[in-house]
């Protein structure tokens, strides 16, 4: 009977230990930073955005006139934004 409280005991500590870690690692991760871009023909605002390397980000595209694409090759991201629609890309600036 020892045993199996001693082993329920060690069992408990261990899911414990792995729950604790896993949550530190959640809490530890960076938020990523929401970016809102308006799309108009031929242009973007703001027509420029800093990032920070490693930064999470999430760019959110809306536009009210016409259909347009968006591509950013170092990111290898690309998507089509539809008038009175919200289209989100994620990534991370992984080059200085």
């Amino acid at each position: 009977m020892d045993a199996i409280i001693g082993r329920r005991a060690l069992l408990g500590a261990a899911g414990a230990l792995a729950l604790g870690s896993w949550a530190a690692f959640a809490l530890a991760q960076p938020r990523e930073r929401v970016i809102k871009i308006v799309a108009r023909k031929f242009s973007f605002s703001p027509a420029q955005i800093q990032l920070k390397k490693g930064e999470p980000v999430v760019l959110e595209f809306t536009t009210l006139d016409v259909m347009m694409g968006f591509k950013a090759t170092d990111f290898g991201v690309r998507t089509d934004i539809v008038p009175g629609q919200m289209r989100w890309l994620a990534g991370e600036r992984e080059h200085s």
